[in-house]
């Protein structure tokens, strides 16, 4: 308890020190995975320390800080509520600079996070183009949005660009779907696979 003349006492507990969020990253770092090559993770013992150490370091010493200008803020007479919560918000970027230095000691961590979004969206993208040789198959046509998601292609321009990737591979649009008669479903079948494009472009 910190106690100012004429003032409401402030408390300040453990969980201000900023604990929660060192367990986090303790958590994180520790678990995280890594290669089982020998030359790969040779001194993963010491990155992953070093990064344990720096980022439990900085979250305590920020937080002694927040809660010193916290104090003295109070004591020259600024609303507590006023404070508190703005200064714990902006001591929130820390952990933007501890994933920064994450990237930097362990790029086992953010490859992680892609490979985990990889296993989420490849099921998803397998799906989309199984759903899209059904349509092909049975209703002769596939709806551009379909496609798009399909063959993971950028949301901007595409109408035009895949309208004109469509006509190189000889297939006819009607709207937003675009025509797949029966003797250019095999056809489909394989520029679905190089998600409409040129194989002499995907090679780019």
């Amino acid at each position: 308890m910190f106690s100012i003349p004429g003032k409401t006492p402030i408390y300040f507990e453990t969980f201000c020190t900023g604990i929660q969020a060192i367990c986090v990253f303790a958590g994180i770092i520790i678990c995280t995975p890594h290669s089982q090559d020998r030359a790969t993770n040779e001194d993963i013992v010491w990155r992953k320390t070093k990064a344990l150490v720096v980022s439990s370091l900085l979250f305590y010493i920020v937080n002694i800080i927040r809660m010193l200008i916290q104090l003295y803020l109070y004591y020259l007479g600024y609303a507590w509520e006023d404070i508190h919560y703005s200064i714990s918000a902006a001591s929130s970027f820390i952990a933007a600079i501890i994933i920064l230095l994450l990237h930097k000691w362990m790029p086992e961590f953010i490859l992680s996070i892609i490979y985990m979004g990889t296993l989420i969206t490849e099921p998803m993208k397998v799906k989309r183009k199984e759903t899209a040789l059904y349509q092909a198959k049975n209703d002769k046509k596939v709806g551009f949005i379909l496609l798009r998601r399909a063959t993971g292609r950028v949301k901007k321009n595409f109408y035009e660009t895949f309208t004109r990737d469509a006509k190189e591979y000889g297939f006819q649009t009607d709207k937003d779907y675009l025509l797949i008669p029966d003797a250019q479903f095999d056809a489909f079948k394989e520029a679905l696979e190089q998600k409409f494009k040129k194989l002499e472009e995907s090679k780019k």
